[in-house]
């Protein structure tokens, strides 16, 4: 399994440092929730792809 305690960890950390540049942590932030999105979804889409 992925470890997602250290992964938020860092994008909070991430998130704090920018947080007064808005565009930057946005640009940081979305491909990581891109990941957690996809992550969360991998059982769904399994479904999805083998209806029955």
């Amino acid at each position: 399994m992925v470890d997602f305690s250290v992964s938020t960890e860092k994008v909070l950390k991430w998130a704090a440092e920018d947080a007064l540049d808005h565009k930057a942590s946005l640009s940081i932030l979305y491909p990581y929730r891109l990941k957690f999105q996809r992550a969360g979804e991998q059982k769904p889409l399994a479904k999805k792809q083998n209806p029955q």
